[in-house]
């Protein structure tokens, strides 16, 4: 990615809304630099942001369904205020106990079945 390019981490397939992406326009990282999302020195930064967006829920929906079946080690960066390892994590435990992402693109956060703690750590809600 060159440098100064401003587009967040959520510019990539898939999708989780019929494929209109429109909740994109409004998530926090849209105006940001993409090298937040891929270095590790700012990953605490990326983070950050992502806790404040209006649309994570549909953010990591649809990172879920676009790395579904990819090993931890092909999942880069910071999506959806998660580090590749911890979205492959959140996929095993969805396999397990969550029936997919919510068919309402607009869904609330709550709707999320899990909650990402202080530790880095994934827990049922």
């Amino acid at each position: 990615m060159s440098a100064g390019r401003s587009r967040g981490p959520t510019g990539a397939r898939g999708t989780t809304d019929g494929g209109t992406r429109a909740w994109e326009s409004r998530a926090a990282c849209r105006h940001q630099d993409a090298e937040l999302w891929f270095s590790r020195r700012s990953s605490a930064r990326a983070v950050a942001i992502c806790a404040t967006c209006p649309v994570l829920a549909q953010c990591r929906a649809a990172v879920l369904v676009r790395e579904k079946g990819l090993p931890a080690c092909h999942r880069e960066g910071v999506i959806a205020g998660l580090t590749g390892p911890q979205r492959h994590a959140l996929e095993r435990q969805t396999d397990r106990s969550w029936p997919g992402p919510p068919a309402d693109p607009e869904a609330p956060l709550s709707t999320f079945p899990f909650s990402y703690g202080v530790d880095g750590g994934l827990t049922p809600r």
